[in-house]
């Protein structure tokens, strides 16, 4: 019974056969008892309601009597009772057969709970015929009552363990294990003596119906104090052990507490020694019972309600009955009981109707009994209740089988029919209003709404952390060709038709040219000509002539035929400094208080203005190359190359003592080591589109898909987490051209600045919830004025809520009950958690508040309890003496010249990451690499083509040169061999060959200087007489003088002279065909066969060319037939030139050598060959001579085509004659090198 009608059936209202209390308000405090014990302190106001008779002046106090004559025969009673949801107070370590480690579980729990409930509801049943089990909570003494009120003097002889004021048990009534494995309750005995008293006091309130009729309210308070615990002591063999210990009860702080309130005849004494044995006479000596929720889970019950309300806005405190068509009427043409037994009495018929028993289930009907136990429990579960009528349908239309041959097809025909009529009747009653309405009787006044606040300790996290990092880097075609990279430099040029080429270079215009020596046929030469052009070159070896050979088509072949973009490497990313988390654990307001529920409760705007970015710093560090994959590990701190900042705010002033952001107030600034190549690396370029890439950073907004952040913890996936991102764009060349798929080392660092001014962001909370203090100040004011409430409960009046709705008609939800009762349990939450963040709670905790407070359905008690608990907050955690408000103080400039308690602080803070390392690979525009790699291959493929074809070019050169050096070779040795047989023919008699010289043979070769007339050698060339080896001797023509004949004289050369007779010169020695003669040819002879066989003498004496006897001037004269001065002697002509000198024996020749020269037997041959081709102090032999052979130069320094193919082979051939020619300083005109015909 919350509510008090004044109007219809007073008897019910106030009590039909005893007085009904009435409580009208609850107080609620906290406690604690001596012992320690938290608890509660209940302020009750409880009144008794009377009708009494009008005024007799001749009876002037009748009224009072008529009262206390009642008073006098009834007791109050008030029970406290307590629980717990879901609760079940046993601890399985408690068990005397409690094995350690053993996993006892759910199981065992439920089932000793089931056995204790069940055991005690079986003793209610026994004692009072009603079957609780039903309740809706078993173990909560206010749901049995609801559920049966006969159960009540049941409490009064049982009554659970109470507490005295220090904690301890005062009286235990009845054994511990029998009580209903609750938490108990408290019966708190009222003595009406206290309203009697206050009725002689005048102390009651007179009020008068719409009728007339005159009530008497007599008001009285009662204190109690209340400790809600569970039982922790020992539990053993199924029993709890009493232990009156407080210290076996342990606090209960999301309890339940109701307060229920009857009056009866007896006392609890006589009650105990009452002789009537059964419930239902027990039952007519209580009055109803009148009951609040004061306390749901610890907090204080939600006090809306739903009430009826009639027409005339009466309300109907009976529970109304609902139509089947969802319409409220009072039960005033029938009720709950007449309605339960109708139905009662059909389900009655059906059960006699079941064919069989319990031991014939074949022959009974389960559908019949499923249907009718449905039923049965509807019934019995909401007979009650408002929805009565639509429980009873709803079980009905959970029948299956609805045929009309069977048992429950019947039935629920029958329950139509029923239910039609009962539904017709229903209508007929009174219409009724639902409205939900605020039963604002308990005031929640505890102080202990928060508990001790504490301030967070130092948290912080590491700069690093707050950093993020995340960029890509882009290889971009600029718009020009590169002048850093040639597509040719990237085809493999160590071989080019096999001839091992490195490089081609040289001046610029000029012909470039690699010599590849004895790679395939000795002097091949490649020469790249300036304008492109690839020559083959090399050495006939037949002419010595230089032979060309070009193929055109591949010109150009080692340049840039295709032609390559330049490319930058474009890095693009951002840097996100995570703002929310260093403002959450690194600032002022994060010593003071929990930031985030800071800004969940009051918005990210009141804090954001005082945590400004002040400063952002990015480094980056030289890039690096990852060659092979392999991630370099940079030794020690990177070096950096380029560092972008810019600063953000506007410097405080005196009008502004707090620095304002604003970004365009300044220009970032880029700042470069000198050793960061500007050309590399440059700050813009031009790309293929035409547009402009620069290097920058700057701040953005930025929306992201917050999944993406989950490699930085620190960002948490909340839409109102702030980041500050920079955005950043750098320029290199990493990884272009040929290198881009070459991977990149870059290092980045960030530093950022704050100033934190975030005090001042707490001192406007604080603030705001000050003035929110003034406006619901001014609303207590004008709620308390006498004309704005009831004066009897305390509630405003239509006036009042009809002039403060007219007031904020404009701005209802600024209203002070509405905005103070939203911003107090912000408040709440935010200092203490209360309702974890449940902004569901929040809402229903704030529309309590505003039900209990608002002009249309709160209290004037209601509001003054809400006003002191919005000050008591404010004075406990805001004000300069609390924690909060002296830490605040401690934080200022300690000037004195204001309090520091709301003065601005501000703090410089600098945050700097790690260097972050990552190693990247760059994308790419597909089509651009593709192109571009098109072109290499393109470059590579023609460049094999023209190898290939230089190599089949110079395959077929190798091969005929070859065979042409190995021709040259013999060519050679042939014309040795017929150098040899030339001078056997001179040498033997009647000559050798069809080329032979005419005369006889003994023929020999010396050098002519030129001379007029005979010049004799005799002196020079004659042995000594004695020394011919047959006896004879030399005369004066023989070995003597040689005489020119008819050849003109300044003739040079090598002359063949016949030594039979005058020893004339008869013809020239062939110097241009065969060479210098040999050394044997040169020896002078004489034939001598007077004696013996034929035979042809010499001497080892010859007079040869010789540069070393080369004179030029006339102290070398030759004089012949005149002396010096006189006519004969030339001094100016050519013929004072000698250039011939002896050689052989010194002086003179030792002795004579000779020869057989008549036979032409091929051992004669042989011998002269053997003569020939031998070696003479250190000049002559075969290979000597063979090198010597004219026109064969090319080979000179090669005697056999294998040592020429072997050198050739190595790479070390040398076919280029450096010899020196003995006559070139002489002068062509005058004679033919190696004695030719002189001109």
């Amino acid at each position: 019974m919350s509510r008090l009608s004044y109007e219809g059936d007073l008897n019910k209202n106030f009590g039909e056969y005893f007085p009904t209390p009435y409580i009208d308000q609850v107080e609620v405090l906290d406690w604690t008892s001596p012992s320690g014990v938290a608890g509660y302190e209940f302020n009750v106001e409880v009144s008794f309601l009377f009708t009494v008779p009008e005024y007799d002046p001749a009876q002037p106090n009748k009224d009072k009597r008529f009262i206390k004559e009642i008073l006098d025969r009834i007791n109050l009673n008030l029970i406290f009772t307590k629980s717990k949801d879901n609760y079940f107070p046993v601890d399985p370590s408690l068990l005397h057969d409690y094995i350690p480690g053993e996993d006892y579980g759910d199981t065992r729990s439920a089932a000793m709970r089931h056995e204790k409930v069940t055991a005690r509801l079986l003793e209610y049943k026994q004692l009072t015929g009603v079957d609780y089990s039903k309740a809706e909570d078993p173990m909560d003494e206010l749901s049995l009552l609801l559920y049966d009120p006969s159960i009540l003097p049941i409490f009064i002889k049982s009554e659970a363990p109470s507490y005295t004021d220090d904690g301890t048990i005062a009286s235990v009534h009845l054994d511990i294990n029998e009580i209903s494995l609750g938490l108990g309750y408290d019966l708190i005995p009222v003595s009406t003596e206290d309203f009697v008293t206050a009725l002689n006091a005048g102390q009651f309130v007179e009020i008068y119906d719409k009728t007339g009729r005159k009530f008497l309210k007599i008001i009285v308070g009662v204190n109690h104090k209340l400790l809600i615990a569970r039982y922790a002591g020992t539990y053993y063999e199924g029993e709890f052990l009493e232990d009156e210990d407080v210290s076996a009860y342990k606090v209960v702080e999301d309890g339940n507490i109701n307060l229920l309130a009857f009056s009866c005849m007896l006392t609890k004494e006589e009650i105990l020694d009452s002789t009537l044995r059964t419930n239902s006479a027990m039952k007519l000596m209580f009055s109803d019972v009148a009951y609040e929720n004061i306390m749901q889970g610890g907090s204080i019950a939600n006090q809306t309600e739903e009430s009826y309300f009639d027409d005339n806005e009466d309300i109907y405190i009976e529970t109304p009955l609902q139509a089947l068509n969802g319409s409220y009427h009072k039960a005033d043409t029938t009720n709950h009981q007449d309605i339960y037994d109708k139905f009662t009495e059909l389900i009655q018929r059906y059960i006699s109707i079941i064919p069989g028993g319990p031991e014939d289930a074949e022959s009974n009907d389960p559908e019949l009994i499923g249907s009718i136990d449905v039923i049965q429990y509807n019934l019995q579960t909401y007979k009650d209740s408002v929805d009565l009528l639509k429980r009873i349908d709803n079980a009905r239309k959970m029948i299956i089988n609805r045929s009309s041959g069977t048992r429950t097809g019947a039935l629920f025909n029958d329950m139509a029919m029923i239910l039609g009529r009962v539904n017709d009747v229903v209508n007929r009653g009174t219409p009724l209003t639902k409205k939900l309405t605020v039963n604002a009787k308990v005031l929640d006044a505890r102080g202990r709404l928060l508990g001790d606040v504490s301030l967070p300790g130092p948290v912080g996290v590491s700069h690093d952390s707050l950093f993020l990092f995340k960029q890509g880097r882009t290889v971009t075609w600029a718009n020009e060709n590169t002048t850093r990279f040639k597509i040719s430099d990237y085809v493999d040029r160590s071989d080019f038709a096999g001839l091992g080429i490195e490089d081609l270079t040289g001046a610029e215009g000029a012909d470039r040219t690699v010599i590849t020596e004895g790679s395939a046929v000795g002097d091949v030469k490649i020469r790249y000509t300036a304008d492109g052009y690839i020559k083959l070159t090399w050495t006939d070896p037949r002419t010595g002539a230089t032979m060309e050979e070009t193929l055109t088509q591949y010109q150009g072949i080692f340049e840039d035929v295709y032609g390559a973009r330049e490319e930058y490497n474009v890095t693009f990313g951002y840097m996100a400094f995570d703002w929310r988390t260093a403002l959450t654990n690194n600032s002022v307001l994060s010593t003071l208080v929990n930031v985030s529920r800071f800004i969940k409760y009051f918005g990210i705007e009141l804090v954001q203005r005082y945590y400004i970015p002040h400063k952002y710093i990015i480094e980056k560090a030289f890039p690096i190359a990852v060659v092979d994959g392999s991630s370099p590990e940079p030794a020690g701190s990177p070096e950096t190359a380029l560092t972008f900042s810019k600063e953000l705010t506007v410097a405080s002033t005196e009008d502004k003592p707090i620095p304002t952001y604003d970004p365009s107030s300044h220009h970032g600034r880029v700042d470069r080591d000198t050793s960061y190549s500007l050309v590399a690396n440059p700050e813009e370029f031009v790309n293929s589109d035409g547009s402009i890439v620069k290097h920058y950073a700057t701040e953005r907004n930025v929306s992201v898909l917050l999944e993406h952040f989950d490699q930085s913890p620190s960002i948490q996936a909340k839409l109102d987490h702030k980041v500050f991102y920079v955005e950043f764009q750098n320029i290199d060349q990493m990884a272009t051209l040929m290198d881009h798929d070459q991977a990149t080392l870059d290092q980045y660092r960030g530093t950022f600045e704050i100033w934190d001014y975030t005090k001042t962001a707490l001192v406007d909370l604080i603030k705001h919830y000050y003035w929110l203090h003034l406006a619901l100040k001014q609303y207590l004011e004008d709620a308390s004025l006498a004309c704005s409430y009831n004066k009897i409960d305390g509630v405003f009046n239509d006036f009042f809520a009809e002039s403060m709705q007219r007031e904020f008609i404009t701005n209802p939800a600024g209203a002070p009950w509405i905005f103070c009762a939203v911003a107090y349990i912000k408040h709440v939450d935010f200092l203490s958690n209360k309702y974890n963040g449940d902004q569901t709670q929040m809402i229903l905790a704030a529309r309590e508040i505003i039900q209990r407070i608002s002009p249309q359905t709160g209290t004037l008690g209601q509001l003054k309890a809400f006003y002191e608990n919005f000050i008591g907050l404010y004075v406990s955690y805001y004000s300069p003496s609390s924690r909060i408000g002296q830490e605040l103080s401690l934080l200022g400039p300690h000037d004195d010249s204001e309090d520091d308690y709301a003065i601005h602080h501000g703090v410089h803070r600098t945050f700097t990451s790690n260097w972050r390392s990552e190693v990247r690979y760059s994308n790419q525009n597909e089509s651009n690499r593709d192109n571009f790699l098109d072109n290499i291959t393109r470059a590579r493929q023609e460049y094999e083509r023209a190898s290939e074809a230089y190599a089949e070019l110079i395959g077929e050169t190798v091969i005929n040169s070859k065979a042409q050096m190995r021709d040259l070779f013999d060519d050679r040795q042939a014309k040795l061999e017929e150098k040899v047989d030339y001078e056997i023919g001179l040498l033997s008699w009647g000559g050798y060959g069809a080329d032979s010289p005419p005369g006889s043979g003994c023929k020999y070769a010396w050098w002519w200087d030129g001379w007029r007339t005979p010049v004799p050698f005799g002196d020079y060339t004659r042995p000594p007489a004695g020394t011919d080896p047959y006896g004879s001797t030399a005369g004066e023509n023989e070995f003597g003088k040689i005489y020119p004949e008819e050849y003109d004289d300044l003739f040079y050369g090598y002359v063949i002279v016949d030594p039979m007779g005058q020893d004339k010169i008869v013809d020239f020695y062939r110097v241009s065909e065969f060479g210098e003669p040999t050394v044997f040819m040169n020896f002078r002879k004489d034939e001598e066969h007077s004696t013996g066989p034929s035979r042809c003498r010499y001497v080892k004496r010859a007079y040869r060319c010789r540069e070393s006897d080369f004179r030029y001037d006339d102290r070398h004269g030759v004089y012949v037939g005149a002396s010096a001065g006189s006519e004969g002697h030339i001094t100016t002509s050519l013929g004072d030139n000698k250039f011939g000198g002896y050689y052989g024996d010194a002086t003179k020749p030792t002795q004579f050598h000779e020869y057989s020269y008549t036979s032409y037997e091929a051992s004669d041959r042989e011998a002269l060959r053997e003569l020939i081709l031998a070696e003479y102090q250190g000049e002559g032999g075969e290979a000597y001579y063979r090198r010597r052979i004219p026109n064969f130069e090319i080979i000179w320094y090669y005697d056999t085509y294998e040592d020429w193919l072997a050198a050739a082979e190595a790479g070390t051939v040398n076919l280029d004659y450096d010899g020196t020619s003995p006559y070139e300083n002489v002068g062509s005109s005058q004679f033919t090198v190696y004695g030719g015909m002189g001109d």
